[in-house]
């Protein structure tokens, strides 16, 4: 894959679009038994992360995948959430589960924001996926009222893995279109008129590292050179491959604990969140 990358604030992109324009409407959501379990903690933190910054009723979610974080918000008390999913398979299985999920894109809010009034927007791992970004950001923008915020999440090309082993990174891949980190994305927020509330970094689903890759996060085992693959084939959404079980033995969970603190203390994680307010 070939890559351009701006010397002023480094903001990296992909040269030229690999896939069409109808990829996501046929992809397969790719919800399995272990998937769902680390995604069911990771959009508990993520419910926890966020709530604490600002109120998560009447959120809309772009891109909701399996629909796991609209889950999460309804299991923590949050009212009038629903959804936005490009994956027929991915509406329809957020539909039959109970959830509003609506089949469309970032085109479709407008119209669907004239009915149903988004106080919070959440694109969790979908800017990067974006043909033009700033320009679904105005439309986002646009579409919230004053004093409501949106919320993104999106691999960090200064998190610890990109800068420890460089090009072999998991989330190098022809899907990802950009790659921001935590000073060019707030900056392009800003540029659309958004001001920063809140912004930090985090990991897919810290609990459920191994120590295999606890250890690569501080250091003290090298990672892995995965082969990029031509494209990929499962949900669209950048979360860390699941890490192979550990046996229970006494005391791994309390070392896998320590380590885990050890990993958060010093930041090494990669991605990077920001919450944005319209004035």
């Amino acid at each position: 894959m070939a890559m351009l990358r701006c010397p002023g604030c480094g903001l990296l992109w992909l040269q030229q679009k690999i896939l069409e324009d109808t990829h996501y409407h046929s992809l397969d959501i790719g919800v399995n038994d272990a998937k769902a379990v680390r995604r069911k903690r990771n959009v508990a933190d993520r419910v926890r992360t966020i709530g604490g910054y600002i109120p998560l009723d009447s959120t809309c979610d772009i891109g909701t995948g399996d629909g796991a974080f609209l889950q999460a918000l309804g299991d923590s008390g949050y009212q009038r959430c629903w959804g936005i999913e490009p994956s027929q398979q991915g509406a329809e299985f957020g539909t039959s589960h109970g959830l509003d999920v609506i089949q469309g894109t970032i085109d479709s809010l407008p119209a669907l924001a004239e009915q149903k009034k988004p106080a919070v927007i959440t694109l969790f791992h979908v800017i990067e996926h974006l043909d033009h970004p700033k320009k679904d950001l105005e439309t986002l923008f646009n579409a919230l009222p004053s004093g409501g915020h949106l919320v993104l999440e999106t691999p960090n090309l200064r998190g610890y893995s990109p800068r420890t082993i460089g090009y072999a990174w998991e989330l190098f891949y022809p899907e990802h279109l950009w790659y921001f980190d935590d000073r060019t994305l707030p900056k392009l927020l800003q540029s659309v008129g958004f001001q920063i509330v809140a912004s930090g970094i985090r990991d897919f689903d810290m609990a459920g590292k191994g120590i295999g890759e606890l250890l690569f996060r501080l250091g003290l085992k090298k990672g892995s050179k995965k082969k990029l693959p031509a494209h990929t084939s499962g949900s669209k959404q950048a979360n860390s491959p699941p890490s192979p079980s550990t046996p229970s033995l006494p005391g791994l969970g309390i070392i896998r604990w320590v380590l885990r603190l050890l990993v958060q203390w010093r930041g090494n994680v990669d991605y990077v969140w920001v919450i944005a307010k319209k004035p």
